[in-house]
């Protein structure tokens, strides 16, 4: 009995050591503006997309945006990307617009980039990303984070760790 508590107690501590953390993540937007400095706006800042071209975000003001800070070693961001890929193929022309900016260096999201297929802007953040992350209330700096813009550029939802295709539909669909 007390060999099964063990084993019981080291799977909850390794999924505690694995589940993201961020000391406001689950609070509403306002609560936690409260707590600390955010960007409430689509920021104008730009980074360099994988041709090596710098892009604007706010340039896609206009639209639903969703930028997802992830990195190519994060196995909870790997798994969203595939969701993300298929929702800015059917949402994309009623005004969606995903944004990828990686933690990480240029080759290896190049090479992920090519393989898996993404259809949106990748945008390589490195350092700068994880800034910008955290002016957009990332405060745990953790991987991955989603924010959402409403169409005026007004940040509406921010998500820290892995977001759901069923999740994403809730937060969108009244912004379309």
């Amino acid at each position: 009995m007390r060999l099964q508590n063990y084993f019981l107690l080291i799977a909850l501590t390794l999924v505690g050591l694995m589940t993201p953390w961020s000391p406001y993540g689950g609070l509403p937007l306002a609560e936690a503006a409260q707590r600390a400095p955010i960007q409430l706006e689509l920021p104008p800042t730009a980074l360099t997309d994988l041709q090596g071209l710098s892009q604007p975000l706010d340039q896609w003001r206009g639209k639903v945006v969703i930028i997802n800070f992830w990195a190519t070693w994060c196995p909870p961001c790997r798994r969203e990307i595939p969701e993300f890929i298929a929702l800015q193929q059917e949402l994309g022309p009623k005004g969606v617009q995903f944004v990828g900016i990686a933690i990480d260096a240029a080759q290896p999201v190049q090479r992920y980039a090519e393989r898996q297929g993404i259809n949106y802007p990748t945008l390589l953040g490195e350092e700068r990303g994880m800034e910008l992350s955290m002016q957009l209330g990332n405060w745990g700096a953790v991987l991955p984070y989603s924010v959402i813009f409403n169409r005026q550029g007004a940040l509406v939802h921010y998500r820290t760790g892995a977001i759901s295709r069923s999740q994403l539909r809730n937060y969108i669909s009244p912004l379309l």
